[in-house]
Formats: structure tokens, C-alpha cells, sequence
């Protein structure tokens, strides 16, 4: 059975480990992180604002949990287009590849037998330097998904210290 038939992965998660570093999860990933952005923006507004209990759970409502649920089935559908246009994208490379080498085999193959075995071989040289470059773009998609990861963990926890910092500010001056 050819690579080219393998299954489809039509779920948010990838199939296997080289699929982990494509757009689709890294997508649903900063959805997740901007919905939990939003549910605590609209907590903190809630908690923060002097208003009604009516208003202050409508502010949740309002700019948290309506924004949270967007940006998650935003990015819920974003995810599944990418993993479906990269695996689509990816097959249709693969198919050019092969017909171009085929065209060129067949091509050398008329032209002269001798000249066609070593331009044959050039040929497998460049599709193994094509695999070498595919595996260092990977590493850097990998690398590259990684430091946003760090950087919203990064966000969000001075995001976290900063909200403990002016509710201590707040405790603070209440006391006096």
C-alpha cells in the first residue's frame, strides 16, 4: 500500500508525531488560550467594576463567555480547514513529484538509456535534499509553535501577577 493512502486525520489532534507541528493544532491552541483570555477579561471586569449583580453578570456574559465561545469555535473551524488544506496540499505535491519524475524518466528513457540510469540517480539525489529540507521546516514549525507556547504561558501568568499585584493594592488601601 502506498504512503499516499493513508487515512485522513479529520479529528482536531494529529495522527502521529510529524503532523504535531503543522497549523491546524497550533490554531486551536491559541483559540483555546484567547477563550481563556477572554473568560478571565470578563471575570475581571465583573469583579472589578462597581455595578449591579444584574450588570456584573452580564459583563461576564458580554466580555467573557460570548468572546470565549467564538474565538473556541472559530478556532475549532480553523483547525480542521488547515488540517484538511495541508493534507490535501501535501498529497497534491506528492503527485506532481511523482508525474514530473515519471515525465523525466520517460523523457531521459527516449532520449539515450546510457544518460537516463545517471540523471535517474541526480534525480533521487534531489528528492532525498527535498526530504533533508522538509525536515528541517519541521523542526522549525516545531521550534517556532514552541516559543508561542512559552510566550502566552508567559502572558498569562504576568497577566495573573498583575491582578494579584492591584487586588493586594486594593485590599491595601481599603484597610486604611
Amino acid at each position: 500500500m502506498s504512503i499516499m493512502y493513508r487515512p485522513v486525520s479529520r479529528g482536531v489532534y494529529p495522527l502521529n508525531r510529524r503532523q504535531a507541528g503543522q497549523l491546524g493544532p497550533a490554531t486551536l491552541r491559541v483559540s483555546n488560550l484567547l477563550a481563556i483570555g477572554s473568560v478571565l477579561f470578563g471575570a475581571a471586569c465583573a469583579a472589578f467594576v462597581p455595578a449591579s449583580l444584574e450588570q456584573r453578570i452580564g459583563a461576564v456574559f458580554l466580555f467573557g463567555l460570548i468572546p470565549a465561545i467564538g474565538f473556541h469555535g472559530g478556532g475549532l473551524v480553523l483547525s480542521l480547514l488547515f488540517g484538511f488544506s495541508s493534507e490535501l496540499a501535501e498529497r497534491f505535491a506528492k503527485l506532481c513529484f511523482r508525474y514530473f519524475s515519471r515525465l523525466v524518466r520517460a523523457t531521459l528513457t527516449v532520449l539515450n538509456a546510457e544518460c537516463s540510469y545517471s540523471s535517474v540517480e541526480h534525480l533521487s539525489d534531489l528528492k532525498r535534499l527535498m526530504r533533508t529540507a522538509l525536515r528541517s521546516l519541521d523542526g522549525g514549525c516545531r521550534r517556532l509553535e514552541g516559543a508561542i507556547f512559552e510566550f502566552s504561558c508567559l502572558i498569562i501568568r504576568s497577566a495573573a501577577r498583575s491582578i494579584i499585584r492591584l487586588q493586594a493594592s486594593q485590599r491595601l488601601t481599603r484597610c486604611r
